[in-house]
């Protein structure tokens, strides 16, 4: 009943290993490829830990009134990073923003950055517990960051030596920090901090061609400020 079955050559078991081996890295290359985006994004939440909160908290610990960071990160199309500013009226939150958008309730009544995944406008609570700043009064971003959602500066990209006085006004409330804007890929962001009898304001702009020369100025006029 059994003649015909014979063991496997060593030469065979061999080959069949090796094939095997072959398999298991070929498949291990390649499904990132094919994968869904939920599995292929591994860099968004540990840039967003490692890499964006350390440099704020640098900021926030230096003595300095202006100073600034660059950091690279990475952000998938489907995620978000929010950032709430300290006074905030969830009955205004429509006129301001147009988004259906509350201030997570872990937050309290500090300023706090928060990372989602998915569209935050269907409610979707924070993939974590944001991280919450006493210090800060508002999350503020660069108009060159694109018109998605979330607040920005009249006028051109960087803001100038002097601080505008309506970067205090009570209307920029919310932060949106939008992957569909890194186009799935990492993009170095210049972080400034900006502090007087008001608060701290932490100040957002993507590094490019169209930024990089004013951005330029404006770390120049820091060193300058911080030698004195």
């Amino acid at each position: 009943m059994f003649k015909n079955k014979r063991a496997f050559t060593l030469e065979e078991t061999v080959t069949l290993i090796l094939v095997a081996i072959i398999l298991v890295f070929s498949a291990k290359f390649l499904y990132p490829f094919f994968a869904p985006s939920e599995v292929k994004d591994i860099k968004s939440l540990p840039d967003f830990e490692d890499n964006l909160l350390p440099a704020i908290d640098r900021l926030l610990s230096s003595d300095n009134e202006l100073d600034y960071e660059k950091v690279k990160i990475f952000l998938g199309s489907d995620k978000n990073i929010v950032g709430y500013n300290k006074n905030w009226d969830p009955n205004r939150r429509l006129e301001l923003t147009g988004l259906d958008t509350v201030k997570p309730r872990s937050c309290a009544d500090k300023a706090c950055l928060c990372f989602y995944k998915g569209n935050i406008l269907r409610g979707n609570p924070p993939f974590k517990p944001c991280e919450n700043y006493g210090k800060v009064t508002f999350f503020l971003k660069d108009p060159s960051f694109g018109s998605a959602s979330g607040n920005t500066l009249y006028g051109n990209s960087i803001y100038p030596d002097t601080l505008p006085n309506f970067i205090v006004n009570d209307e920029y409330k919310l932060l949106i920090l939008s992957g569909g804007l890194f186009r799935d890929k990492d993009k170095t962001i210049y972080i400034e901090k900006y502090e007087d009898e008001e608060g701290i304001v932490i100040y957002f702009a993507p590094v490019n061609d169209a930024t990089r020369e004013k951005i330029n100025t404006r770390t120049s006029y820091i060193d300058r400020t911080n030698r004195k």
